[in-house]
């Protein structure tokens, strides 16, 4: 199922935003050119004082390498437009920031296979406290506040809040 978004200028990312998508085109590339690129990764969570950032992101794109059985799909590194599926991982990482983690495996769910989605939100998850233990947050992307194919469901239930229906 396409995430659909209008598209965002890279221009216009905070900073934070800015250098993960940078990272993640980075690793994409070197990947498809059989480098290695940690150093530089972790060099840039280190400038923004992120700590184990970059084994973080590299873990979760590497295990969707893996898992999916493709890299993830991202633009050129000096495109300036951001791409549909680092839109959805950025905001996975923005979900995971405030807890929203039904609603992160949904969405990374879109674009991996459902154990593979399970398996990368640790460290999604982690990479988000690590920016969130900055002051770094994330924002969420206006076309993701409701996807079309969660408008049926206009709330995540919490925990303990379903009761069958047949209750008396």
């Amino acid at each position: 199922m396409p995430y659909c978004r209008p598209a965002e200028s890279v221009a216009a990312l905070p900073l934070a935003e800015h250098a993960l998508l940078w990272c993640m085109r980075l690793w994409v590339d070197q990947v498809r050119l059989g480098g290695h690129p940690g150093a530089r990764i972790s060099q840039v969570f280190e400038d923004l004082g992120v700590q184990g950032g970059g084994p973080r992101l590299e873990a979760c794109l590497a295990l969707w390498h893996r898992g999916a059985g493709r890299l993830p799909r991202v633009h050129c590194l000096g495109d300036r437009v951001v791409g549909e599926e680092e839109a959805l991982l950025l905001d996975v990482i923005a979900l995971q920031q405030r807890h929203g983690t039904a609603e992160a495996i949904a969405l990374l769910s879109c674009i991996l296979p459902h154990p593979v989605a399970l398996q990368a939100l640790p460290a999604l998850a982690g990479l988000a406290q690590a920016l969130q233990a900055r002051g770094l947050w994330l924002a969420r992307r206006p076309a993701v506040q409701q996807p079309p194919w969660l408008r049926c469901f206009p709330a995540m239930p919490g925990p303990g809040s379903l009761q069958p229906a047949n209750r008396h």
